[in-house]
């Protein structure tokens, strides 16, 4: 069963991108490009954790904390609903999978950047994972998820549905559609990517 560890803000991402030293690998849809508008961002995220009680003189909670310690490695597994040319449909959230030692977090963004993040086990991902993938695969309204896994030691994977599911190919220019799948993976497929414990997790 998940467990909500916290929920922040584009804002609140940039300070901690900031007290980490780190770039966020996860999308911030709220704030624009540019350095000034980063700067405003950074400056308003630590108003809010601050006035929230997240970081205090005696330092941050553990939920922050724990956050904070994603800036380190990408996400394991991302999925996305996207257009036909693979551009992110933003109005739509995305899900994305991180490993942290001794513990899997679920991390979702909407459109208003908000970020909530969960822990969870194993299984209980690899299920989430082929339950979107089966509800797409049935859509018929032109709406597609992308599923995109990595690991330094196994590769990347991808898959795109919204009808017939294809394989993602990561080319020079970017992800391509490939062939269509002969079948869909089940969901002892990704305990490749999202081992039962963290630590096999690379």
């Amino acid at each position: 069963m998940s467990e909500l560890i916290a929920a922040l803000t584009d804002d609140e991402l940039y300070a901690i991108e900031q007290w980490q030293e780190r770039r966020w690998p996860t999308p911030r849809p709220t704030v624009l490009d540019g350095e000034v508008e980063h700067q405003r961002a950074t400056a308003r995220g630590w108003r809010s954790l601050i006035v929230r009680g997240l970081v205090s003189d005696n330092g941050a909670t553990r939920g922050l904390e724990l956050v904070a310690s994603l800036c380190h490695t990408p996400p394991v597994v991302r999925l996305s609903y996207v257009a036909s040319d693979l551009s992110v449909r933003q109005e739509h959230p995305t899900l994305l999978v991180h490993s942290v030692t001794g513990e899997w977090v679920l991390e979702t963004v909407d459109v208003t950047g908000t970020h909530v993040f969960a822990s969870a086990d194993a299984r209980e991902i690899r299920v989430l994972i082929n339950s979107l993938i089966d509800s797409s695969s049935a859509r018929e309204d032109g709406l597609l998820l992308a599923v995109i896994a990595r690991s330094t030691s196994l590769g990347s994977y991808g898959l795109v549905t919204g009808g017939p599911a294809r394989q993602l190919l990561d080319g020079r220019q970017g992800w391509e559609v490939g062939d269509e799948l002969a079948e869909l993976p089940s969901v002892d497929f990704w305990t490749r990517w999202i081992p039962d414990s963290t630590e096999t997790a690379a």
